[in-house]
């Protein structure tokens, strides 16, 4: 990819990830055999379908080649619009949807920085944070129970990654805590439970 500035990429990103909500509706008849348990005549005669245009896919090619420059901005901007273009768009009846699709959008650059010679891990990792405090807190507050949780979860996938790479989880503990004390103020006590077990288990490793 060509370098761009970061107004074109945020510009371009925003293009892409507007076409989520479709992507998301339209039911695929696309055949992937990794999620068959059988092979049946019927599904081997939609071999032919082709899989749905992902935006994801294409989002997350330009932040992975922003990071294989070591462009630390243009990174942070991607997964910026990445979680603002989630927040336009997740509501109380696609939360679980949403949110299980923008997390695993995050886990996979997350993991591509951790897995390749990235300089400016540690700075990336803390705005990451950031970004993810504002972002949880606010889904907290709608009371979407269910997609904070997959988040809860996220944020533990993410904590134990940053251990095993020795990055520091200091924030990330922080953050962890605040929202236990947060549902536990809220009522919503298996929320609690679960920041305070993702909490021991990067802490464990």
């Amino acid at each position: 990819m060509t370098y761009c500035t970061t107004t074109q990429l945020v510009a371009k990103l925003q293009q892409v990830l507007c076409r989520v909500p479709e992507y998301l509706a339209c039911e695929s008849v696309y055949v992937d055999l990794s999620q068959l348990r059988n092979l049946t005549s019927v599904d081997m005669a939609d071999f032919s379908a082709t899989p749905k245009d992902n935006p994801f896919g294409e989002a997350i090619y330009y932040i992975i080649q922003v990071a294989r420059e070591d462009l630390l901005d243009h990174l942070n901007l991607g997964c910026n619009e990445l979680l603002k273009s989630y927040l336009l768009q997740v509501n109380r009846d696609n939360q679980e949807q949403y949110t299980e699709a923008y997390c695993a959008q995050l886990q996979r650059i997350f993991i591509w920085c951790l897995d390749h010679p990235f300089i400016y891990l540690s700075h990336f990792w803390l705005h990451l944070i950031d970004c993810l405090k504002v972002t949880v807190h606010y889904i907290l507050d709608q009371e979407y129970f269910q997609g904070a949780l997959i988040f809860i979860k996220n944020l533990g996938f993410l904590g134990q990654g940053a251990v095993k790479h020795g990055l520091s989880t200091q924030r990330l503990q922080r953050l962890l805590r605040t929202l236990e004390v947060k549902s536990e103020e809220m009522g919503w006590i298996h929320g609690s439970r679960e920041c305070h077990q993702q909490r021991h288990d990067i802490e464990v490793i």
